[in-house]
């Protein structure tokens, strides 16, 4: 078959004759933003094409000059000839953001929740040496982006971290689509190990290069995630769990030896769609309180953990029991599935006030806006009139000159110039929302709970660390509580990791722990449906 060439700034591949655009890229070691997993619905991996690899250009009109590059979408475009390709800009990998205590005032408040004789030593249960360096690895892969946290085993103190985008949102932003990418031959679910092991792997050799520690330095690693991605960096068959009735291939601890990183430990998940993460989460904040141990004690608080992400996962604690589900909310909350969506990189507005005042990560015009900038702009649109509790925009006074009319009928706002939040978006959110919400409420339900006896919520996640929690309780994300009750924790997740690195204890009792959570399977439940609908009004108060 004939090759032909694509070229791109800083790469140039030969594929055959007919090669999608975005395969030949992602062979380049180019990975586009496709959360509709290359179905040709989201528009994010729209490049520009332009005909030809030289100065010459096998389109050249008669005048001699080169056509204009044309817009393509590249999961569906077929490289018929040599073409240059005008790629975005790849994200960069970021610091990871405070706002949970660190690992061992993690460490300490699951101590202080615990009779003390229960514990025992706090030293890590990684073999040290008697002098030199010593140093452990925590991971948070994450369906979104991966977070690493290189930790001195001895201080507990942190020595550098990094967070990224995850490469294999390229096969679509949400666990189903990269399940059924995983399971739709047999190669596949090997290139999304491979993606995920090479980002980690790329991402602590930075990150030793940061610390100025030797890579025999690190002694053992501890990698959490929700199951898929457990699953798919472990390289466990996801088949059972891409269908009804959805079935991990194993809920127990894992141990693995993988080329470029020290000895990894990944804790026991709960169930087919509730993870580690949620157990180190859980570990990070002290939610579980006495709960895990031999004997049940009985527990007066009431406390709900929300971590939200693509695959959200809510863990709730009453009584002295447990109760958890998983939320597929997708990946609006992150910025994926709206149309102008990214993550909380430079030029995403993250903050918006009641008069539509923007706040760009980095300053200067904004490129695109993230999950916490799309709540604030629904809780704005909401109290402004222009957006009612069913979802629906109106073109309302004052803002009424930012409404604009699509050829369809619909309506879209304008934050700024070029900048919209659309119809279409809303009702994504509205959707991840609904999906969230309805997951709290039937946990509550579950336990015999109301709102009103939640003493405290946890938000976790990158997007529960930037969201301002009365715009969340504006729409109705958690239940009406008094906002001094909401606790944003950052990325629980990594904080609980690095918790287990730490110490023994800390790794028994995430083996506990994911044996005393009870599995509340949302799509058993008889009334699903109804609650989810009930779920979807936006509006401070709604829900059951």
């Amino acid at each position: 078959m004939t090759a032909v060439t694509v070229r791109w700034g800083g790469g140039t591949i030969e594929v055959p004759q007919g090669t999608l655009l975005s395969d030949a890229l992602r062979m380049g070691g180019v990975h586009l933003d496709m959360p509709c997993g290359g179905r040709g619905r989201c528009g994010k991996c729209a490049v520009l094409v332009e005909y030809g690899s030289g100065s010459e250009s096998s389109g050249a009109k008669a005048s001699g000059e080169r056509p204009a590059p044309e817009r393509r979408l590249a999961c569906q475009f077929r490289v018929d000839r040599d073409v240059t390709v005008f790629v975005p800009a790849i994200p960069p990998a970021v610091p990871l953001e405070a706002g949970v205590p660190d690992s061992m005032n993690a460490i300490e408040t699951m101590r202080a929740n615990r009779p003390a004789a229960y514990f025992g030593s706090v030293d890590p249960w990684i073999t040290l040496p008697a002098s030199g360096p010593a140093a452990g690895l925590a991971i948070d892969l994450g369906t979104t982006s991966i977070a690493l946290s290189l930790v001195d085993l001895r201080t507990g103190e942190e020595l550098a971290s990094s967070a990224r985008p995850n490469p294999q949102a390229a096969f679509g932003a949400d666990i189903m689509s990269r399940l059924l990418y995983a399971t739709s031959r047999s190669r596949n679910n090997g290139t999304l190990q491979r993606l995920a092991l090479e980002s980690i792997t790329d991402a602590f050799s930075e990150l030793l290069k940061a610390s100025g520690l030797r890579r025999e330095d690190v002694l053992g690693a501890v990698l959490v995630a929700n199951t898929a991605m457990h699953h798919l960096a472990l390289g466990l068959s996801v088949k059972d769990l891409s269908v009804h009735p959805y079935t991990a291939a194993t809920l127990k601890p894992r141990e693995a030896d993988i080329p470029g990183l020290p000895r990894l430990y990944a804790p026991p998940v709960v169930w087919s769609f509730v993870g580690s993460d949620l157990v180190a989460a859980a570990i990070a904040t002290g939610i579980a309180g006495c709960i895990a141990g031999a004997v049940a004690v009985e527990d007066p608080v009431t406390r709900l953990l929300i971590d939200v992400g693509t695959n959200s996962e809510v863990l709730l604690s009453h009584q002295g029991r447990l109760y958890a589900c998983s939320a597929p909310a997708g990946p609006a909350f992150e910025g994926g599935e709206i149309s102008q969506g990214m993550l909380a990189l430079p030029g995403a507005v993250f903050e918006v006030s009641d008069n539509f005042e923007l706040s760009v990560v980095g300053g200067g015009q904004p490129k695109g806006i993230c999950g916490s900038g799309i709540v604030d702009t629904i809780a704005a649109l909401l109290r402004a009139g222009v957006l009612d509790e069913n979802g629906l925009m109106r073109a309302e006074q004052p803002f009424a000159d930012r409404i604009i009319h699509e050829t369809d009928g619909s309506l879209k706002f304008m934050l700024a110039p070029g900048l919209f939040l659309t119809q279409k978006d809303i009702r994504a959110v509205q959707l991840a929302k609904g999906a969230l919400r309805c997951a709290v409420d039937a946990l509550l339900d579950e336990a015999g709970a109301v709102a009103s006896q939640i003493d405290a919520v946890y938000l976790a996640g990158a997007f529960g660390t930037s969201l301002r929690v009365e715009n969340a309780l504006e729409i109705g994300l958690v239940p009406p509580i008094a906002p001094a009750r909401v606790k944003q924790v950052g990325n629980g997740a990594i904080q609980g990791a690095k918790a287990i690195l730490l110490s023994a204890c800390a790794k028994a009792e995430a083996e506990r722990l994911a044996k005393a959570i009870r599995h509340v399977d949302l799509a058993s439940l008889e009334d699903f449906q109804d609650r989810f609908l009930a779920s979807l009004s936006f509006g401070p108060g709604l829900g059951r």
